[in-house]
């Protein structure tokens, strides 16, 4: 089975093999393998999401995700800002903060 990964410009194919530890779900083994794929090892805000036909928008995906093959996947690096004491996703304001 294989997904097609996005990041900015970027487009990879990656081919899911069955997941041999125990300790490893799919979702963590494909999270490793995109972050090598696209030099994002040094990222712990990391999000994958998922095309999904019958929204027409990516939905994020986790541990409980079934992947499909030939799914599209998206990979969004969260930015974190500092506002006040709390880190917000830069993604989600309106506006920068200053």
């Amino acid at each position: 089975m294989s997904v097609l990964v996005s990041f900015k410009e970027r487009s990879k194919i990656i081919k899911l093999n069955v997941v041999e530890s125990q300790s490893e779900s799919e979702y963590e083994w494909l999270m490793g393998e995109v972050k090598k794929s696209f030099n994002l090892e040094a990222h712990d805000d990391v999000l994958l999401q998922k095309f999904d036909e019958d929204w027409t928008e990516y939905i994020d995906l986790d541990d409980s995700s079934v992947l499909s093959n030939k799914d599209r996947l998206r990979v969004v690096a969260l930015v974190v800002q500092q506002c006040s004491e709390s880190p917000i996703p830069s993604k989600v304001l309106d506006t920068p903060v200053s």
